[in-house]
């Protein structure tokens, strides 16, 4: 199976700001996605353990994960997206020159 060259965002062809952020984007989602699978079991381990110690009990809900993963997500996207815009739109030959 023949694997290809990593691909330059500063020297491909100008598809379009658009096209580079939608493939610039969907690398970033897997990793974040993924440390959150690991990290929601431990951090509701942890919690419980900790709340456990107090007199009045509170329930432990999947909420407080699940607007940290949404948040750590969005960081992720707008960091990526951020990127992506600044490179799609730079002059292909300023990559160029330092190569």
């Amino acid at each position: 199976m023949p694997t290809s060259a990593p691909r330059e965002e500063g020297t491909a062809p100008p598809a379009g700001v658009r096209a580079a952020v939608v493939d610039g984007d969907a690398p970033a989602e897997k990793p974040v996605v993924v440390a959150n699978l690991i990290a929601w079991p431990i951090g509701w381990w942890a919690m419980r353990d900790w709340l456990n110690q107090f007199d009045l009990r509170i329930p432990l809900t999947i909420t407080p994960f699940a607007l940290a993963g949404a948040l750590a997500l969005g960081i992720a996207l707008i960091t990526v997206i951020g990127h992506t815009l600044r490179v799609a739109r730079t002059n292909p030959v300023h990559a160029l020159r330092y190569e």
